[in-house]
């Protein structure tokens, strides 16, 4: 590493932070914060000569000694002075009503913390940042304390310019001041608690190179052809070169006020720690690291270190822009970085983003996300205040132009931030014409790019952190809350300081329940606002979270605020999905061979929520309408092209595929349209002479895609319980059982295309797992991707009605025949919906494995039952509810149905709450019990039928009844650790399964809205949970 004569260069820092690890433990900012102390102490000890050194020794012993402890007790009673009235003032937390609005907290509580607020700004740098690092800690400090503690302002008095001048002179080696600017404001743009900005420009012999990107490593062809594809159709804006930078110059003295500040509190902490009802809080352990993060703003290089990896992790991306740092002119004193050059996203979020609002969102999600899932990097200090959005002019994407000769203008893009500014500037305080001039501005072809500054804090993870985060992330993709809870409860920093850790993870599941409930409209599930509750229990039940893991959580908070108040459909979740992918296939096979399965899994987890998520009525992608390979044109010539002397068919054949207007069966297009089309969509080298080759293929491979389809429309086309009824005995006898079913229904319907679409460059979800799954197990999956899709609208006859289908169809190719015949894969299937997923996964799963002497079958019980042998044993389980009014003629039948001397075991729930003392009158609880009931016996099913069980049992001919009866606890109210675990599990089963059997009942019964029963529901579930009344049921 390269050292200068005042310590390490920043470009030292550098390589610190990209250093492997060393240690599970151990992060880029812990390597470069230990090589600054270690700096500090090699300087106090340098050895110049014998005389040198003894006079050191004791210039330092006196500072130590003598001199440090003497200004380190005149700042504690300049701190007392601050401090002692806010302590005398407590009692005002006592006093005043309650405000609903401020989280329920007393007058008084919310009118003493604005006084802390105010002596924490009166005491100085440290307790500023002090105030604004408990702002983001919600996980111990009360909600509203946060957020009068995030308004905390540095009221730092401005240092001389004499100062800045003698600490930047010594950045650039005692080179004059007039010699390194040509321009230099003297009026700092911003002063902070640490440090203040000023604006200069610099001498031309100093400033930034042309080029100051990242240089690029060797990559191999399919790299940089797949690098060249997505520059087309998203280039990165080039920056102008500029000489103007920001001169960011640390305040005199002010790391030795910090340091005196961090020993004052650690001295405090350790006094309060020792009272026991907050000894859970660990102060002592809060203070080191607030005092590191403290330190590690104190040495400038690390924040150009910080920057430097930001540019180098984000120079192929293009959501996101990072200035770049001078790291030869930066030390632990002054950071010079390259002016950004934007406007403040805060006044996007003011005035809108109009018609940019959707891609500002979607780009700062994009590049958090990255930071975090691919990068583990991720800055720390993310507000409005710390983005910027500058504009810049791109052409329009040309794929044709990729397939031949590159466009030498290709990514020339300019830079018109200053330009855009100009224009809104004046429209700053007029919201219509603010979005009416960003109108205007899109129009012209100018597209947003966000500019990230303050990167001095940021969040790494070490390798224990991150797997903790990664398997906290699986367990709630997967919606098991209870798990959740219980690692959080085990994996925190004192696991035995934690209340009540079975209702912490109860409570998880409840929260993560909630959750799952609108898995199916994801963009309405507000992760900030679970989040937040999530910190409200892990307060109250002291589970201590480890600060990077906070840190994580908060930046997740403030970055889907940022989105939402730009665009309030912003989905946290489904913008993961195409980071995720790309992780997996860059590290997936590296992390299976190390064992790690929490990414994967989460991948996979969310993968099938937004398949579940899809909509029939898909609408195609921004891609799909910028890429023209994606549409046959609507009329092709049967001319010859240009040039062209090889003559080629005009034929065109008929297919067996029905057209959707009823109008004959469509047409496939000759060999001459074909070659025509591809000449139209940029394929010139295509060679001619194989043209009616690729017809036979194109018409074959359809002609078997649609005899998948009608196959599966033969079978599914009627809802899934009729593909089950053809497959129940087994699928060497479906089609006899299909051909009879037709037959009863008077033969088949035929489904017809309505109309096609290729979209050749998106991956369905299905493709893009197998992909993933491919590169982790090649020798399980296929490894290369599907060279087309395609979306074909079928017409299906429903009860007489038409109704369109959408069917989902990838094409994948596989080593030919011995023969040289080609071998071609189909994958085809109905595209999901919404309705369609719950419907299938309500379906009984077919199991993967049967012992010998089982057959796993479906039936409906009202049905005749026809098996053709008896049994010595039947189990039912919750049937009767479920039964329409022939519960003689179910026993009947099951008594027909057993061998004599067999036995048959009814296990059956009487849906009907009560309490032993009268606590569930009143409550919502008993109103949807009643209302449940009634809706029960309105679509003729009893809820209460178990009750007369024995009797319908002893008519069907049954003898040596048995019958017993079990009260179980709605929830763990019941005393007894049997009874509680029992109730948990009771809690846990009736919310699971609430909402769908809410859903049915009262919609079709008392045709209630879903968003009536939805806020029924918030009360119904609250009620399940509350310990205070005790209800059960009975079993």
């Amino acid at each position: 590493m390269a050292a200068t004569g005042t310590g390490l260069a920043a470009a030292a820092f550098v390589e610190l932070a990209e250093e492997g690890s060393a240690s599970p433990d151990d992060t880029g900012e812990k390597r470069m914060l230990e090589v600054s102390r270690a700096e500090i102490r090699k300087t106090a000890g340098e050895n110049d000569g014998t005389l040198g050194w003894l006079r050191r020794r004791v210039i330092v012993c006196l500072d130590v000694y003598i001199w440090e402890p003497i200004c380190t007790g005149f700042r504690f009673l300049q701190l007392v002075v601050i401090f002692v009235p806010v302590i005398l003032a407590v009692p005002a937390t006592w006093v005043g009503g309650r405000v609903p609005e401020r989280d329920n907290e007393r007058s008084g509580t919310l009118w003493w913390y604005e006084f802390l607020v105010q002596a924490m700004e009166w005491a100085g740098p440290a307790f500023i940042k002090l105030g604004q690092w408990a702002a983001s800690r919600s996980d111990i400090f009360p909600n509203e304390l946060c957020d009068i503690m995030s308004k905390l302002h540095a009221n730092a008095p401005a240092h001389s310019l004499h100062a800045t001048k003698r600490i930047v002179r010594e950045a650039f080696g005692g080179r004059d001041f007039d010699d390194i600017f040509e321009e230099f404001d003297e009026t700092p743009l911003g002063v902070g608690a640490i440090a203040q900005v000023y604006k200069a420009k610099l001498k031309p012999d100093l400033a930034l190179p042309g080029d100051i990107d990242v240089p690029e490593s060797p990559h191999d062809l399919r790299h940089n052809v797949r690098k060249n594809v997505e520059t087309v159709l998203k280039s990165t804006p080039k920056r102008v070169p500029s000489s103007y930078v920001a001169v960011k110059v640390q305040h005199p003295r002010v790391e030795r006020t910090v340091r005196r500040d961090l020993r004052i509190m650690r001295f405090f902490a350790s006094v309060l720690n020792s009272i026991p009802s907050i000894e859970w809080l660990s102060l002592p352990d809060e203070v080191d690291q607030f005092g590191q993060m403290m330190k590690l703003q104190l040495d400038l290089r690390i924040e150009a270190a910080n920057l430097s990896r930001f540019r180098k992790n984000f120079k192929d991306r293009t959501t996101a822009w990072f200035p770049f740092p001078y790291t030869e002119f930066c030390t632990r004193n002054v950071l010079i970085e390259e002016f950004a050059h934007g406007i403040p996203l805060a006044d996007f979020i003011a005035n809108g983003g109009g018609v940019f609002q959707h891609d500002i969102a979607s780009e700062g999600l994009d590049a958090f996300l990255r930071m975090l899932l691919i990068d583990n990097f991720v800055h720390a200090d993310l507000h409005p205040g710390n983005i910027m959005v500058r504009f810049y002019e791109a052409d329009q994407p040309s794929l044709r132009l990729r397939r031949t000769a590159q466009n030498p203008g290709m990514g020339e893009h300019t830079d018109v931030t200053e330009q855009v500014l100009a224009r809104l500037r004046p429209y700053r305080h007029n919201k219509e014409l603010w979005s009416a001039e960003l109108t205007k501005i899109d129009h012209e072809g100018f597209r947003p790019q966000l500019i990230f500054i303050d990167t001095g804090l940021v969040t790494e993870l070490n390798a224990t952190n991150r797997r903790n985060f990664l398997d906290l992330f699986r367990a709630v993709a997967e919606f098991d809350g209870y798990k959740a809870g219980h690692l959080m409860c085990e994996r925190c920093r004192q696991p035995d300081a934690v209340l009540d850790k079975e209702v912490f993870a109860l409570k998880m599941q409840h929260l993560v329940l909630g959750v799952k409930s609108r898995t199916l409209a994801l963009g309405n599930v507000k992760i900030g606002d679970i989040l937040q509750q999530v910190l409200g229990m892990v307060r109250q039940h002291h589970v201590r979270l480890e600060g990077d893991f906070v840190n994580v959580v908060i930046s997740i908070l403030l970055l889907e605020g940022i989105g939402r108040s730009l665009n309030p459909d912003v989905d946290l979740l489904s913008s993961s999905l195409p980071i995720l992918r790309q992780l997996g296939a860059q590290s997936g096979k590296d992390m299976v061979k190390e064992g790690d399965f929490s990414m994967l899994m989460i991948w996979v987890g969310l993968e099938t929520r937004r398949f579940m998520q899809a909509s029939a009525e898909d609408e195609p992608s921004m891609l799909s309408k910028l890429n023209p390979l994606n549409y046959m044109f609507q009329s092709i010539s049967q001319e010859r092209a240009p040039d062209q002397t090889y003559a080629l068919p005009t034929s065109r054949d008929e297919s067996s595929i029905p057209r959707g207007s009823g109008e004959g069966n469509w047409e496939y297009p000759s060999p001459q349209q074909m070659y025509n089309a591809l000449l139209r969509k940029g394929y010139t080298d295509t060679d001619i002479t194989a043209v009616e080759s690729m017809v036979a293929v194109h018409n074959f491979l359809n002609e078997g895609a649609w005899g998948e389809i009608v196959d599966w429309e033969r079978r599914f086309g009627k809802g899934l319980s009729r593909g089950w009824e053809v497959s129940k005995r087994g699928e060497e006898n479906a089609p006899l059982e299909l051909r009879r079913l037709e037959a009863q229904e008077g033969g088949q319907s035929q489904p017809t295309l309505i109309r096609f679409q290729g979209r050749p460059k998106e991956m369905t979800p299905k493709a893009a797992m197998l992909q993933m799954l491919a590169r982790v197990y090649p020798s399980k999956f296929g490894t290369e991707p599907p060279f087309d899709r395609h979306d074909w609208y079928v017409s299906r006859d429903v009860d007489g009605q038409k109704k369109e289908i959408r069917y989902v169809i990838d094409f994948y190719s596989a080593p030919p025949e011995p023969t040289g015949e080609p071998v071609f894969y189909l994958d085809v299937r109905p595209a999901m919906t919404p309705t369609g997923a719950v419907e299938r996964l309500m379906s009984p799963i077919q199991p993967d494995y049967l012992p010998p002497n089982c057959r796993f079958e479906i039936d409906d019980v009202d049905d005749d039952w026809a098996y053709g042998h008896k049994f010595d044993y039947i189990h039912a389980r919750y049937l009767l509810p479920f039964v329409k009014k022939n519960w003689n003629l179910l026993f009947k039948s099951i008594y027909d149905n057993l061998n004599p001397g067999g036995w048959v075991e009814s296990q059956e729930t009487i849906i009907y709450f009560q309490s032993i003392d009268g606590s569930i009158e009143g409550t919502a609880l008993q109103r949807w019990n009643a209302l449940l009931l009634q809706g029960i016996q309105k679509m003729g099913r009893s809820a209460t039928e178990a009750l007369r069980c024995k009797n319908y049992l002893a008519e069907a001919g049954f003898v040596n009844l048995n019958e017993k009866k079990f009260a179980v606890p709605m929830n763990t109210w019941a005393k007894g650790r049997d009874q509680k675990a029992i109730g948990s599990m009771q809690m846990t089963n009736n919310l699971e399964g609430i909402d769908g059997l809410t859903m049915t009942v009262f919609t079709r019964a008392h045709g209630w809205t879903p968003a009536d029963v939805e806020t029924l529901l918030v009360d119904v579930k609250r009620d399940m949970q509350d310990r205070n009344i005790h209800a059960y049921i009975t079993v």
